[in-house]
């Protein structure tokens, strides 16, 4: 009798789940443990099977998240619905999980003297699955959205708010220079524009302005030196858009453009001079995104220069601009459509 119930509550499930999809029936996982009458194993695995429902058993193993134990094996098999008997010496326990609703109900049936007979359990088993099945066809509710406010799957793919649509980027923020020893480390004012062409892959301009200039001084006088940086770069994000924090690197050619000023004492003559060098980059950056249009950057960077512009007083070689240049900054980003 306990059989024939259960196989009745599977083909009800069945019949229900191919109406709501109109597919033929599809598969159920039978689990069960040496602790299960075989008998009741072979007769559920043949009757059921003889309904059309593909039938997979699987061994019942000892867990202390029983709910998520049946959902991860009908997962694993393909099936849209478990069961799961337990017989121990305190009762028998009868396991009905339906990954379609997502539900999963128990019943603990407990041992009695004279103990419970088959019927009387075969009943309370389906009494379990009646209620799974009332859940099943009781309408549910349409998800409501708030006035004014339209379903994000429904609009246009040009009108998500998706962080890998944005395509413009502007980066604002300081930086530290060091080319040289005998100048020190200069502050600098970065901005930088740029293009995303894929998900990971954009191209950007960038411009390094001195905030003041560096001074040397020598008994000849003093000289002020500003070396500007322009320049264009390709950036690799390697992880995705939508990941919180991404590391990218960067490859960049960039020209240098290095004034100086000098300030001459008594007997000197001053002199302003302007020279040119090409200097390519690499640069190491961490992007740590704060909504879904800006984000704050940290970076890393090595150039080096070709060419070695110095300074010199009178006849005298006081200070060399490179040829290594090391740096790093922090700053905003703002993504924009």
């Amino acid at each position: 009798m306990l059989v024939r119930c259960l196989c009745a509550c599977v083909w009800v499930i069945v019949g229900l789940e191919s109406a709501a999809y109109g597919e033929a029936p599809g598969r159920v996982v039978l689990v069960h443990s040496e602790e299960t009458p075989s008998p009741l194993v072979q007769r559920l695995q043949v009757d059921v099977t003889n309904l059309g429902v593909e039938v997979v058993e699987a061994t019942d193993i000892e867990t202390s998240d029983p709910i998520k134990f049946l959902s991860d094996v009908a997962a694993h098999a393909g099936a849209f619905a478990a069961i799961r008997v337990v017989s121990t010496s305190a009762g028998t326990n009868v396991w009905v999980a339906d990954r379609a609703t997502s539900t999963t109900l128990v019943r603990t049936i407990g041992l009695t003297d004279p103990p419970i007979k088959a019927q009387i359990i075969a009943i309370q088993a389906v009494e379990l699955v009646r209620a799974s099945l009332m859940d099943l066809q009781r309408p549910r509710a349409e998800p409501t959205l708030p006035r004014g406010k339209a379903n994000p799957d429904e609009l246009p793919s040009g009108e998500r708010q998706n962080p890998s649509a944005r395509r413009l980027r502007v980066a604002l923020g300081p930086a530290l220079l060091l080319a040289s020893q005998e100048i020190g480390p200069s502050a600098y004012a970065q901005i930088a524009i740029g293009y995303r062409w894929t998900g990971r892959i954009a191209s950007r301009g960038f411009l390094l302005v001195p905030v003041v200039a560096s001074t040397l001084r020598q008994n000849e006088g003093s000289a002020e030196i500003r070396a500007t940086v322009a320049g264009l770069a390709g950036d690799v994000d390697l992880l995705s858009p939508e990941d919180a924090w991404r590391p990218r690197l960067s490859a960049e050619l960039a020209v240098v453009q290095l004034r100086t000023e000098g300030h001459a004492a008594p007997a000197y003559r001053g002199q302003k001079d302007t020279v040119y060098v090409a200097m390519p980059i690499a640069r190491a950056a961490l992007v740590g995104r704060l909504t879904s249009w800006m984000g704050l950057t940290a970076d890393l960077l090595g150039g080096l220069c070709l060419g070695r512009p110095y300074v010199t007083f009178g006849e005298r070689r006081v200070a060399t601009w490179g040829p290594l240049v090391a740096g790093a900054g922090i700053g905003v980003q703002f993504e924009i459509d």
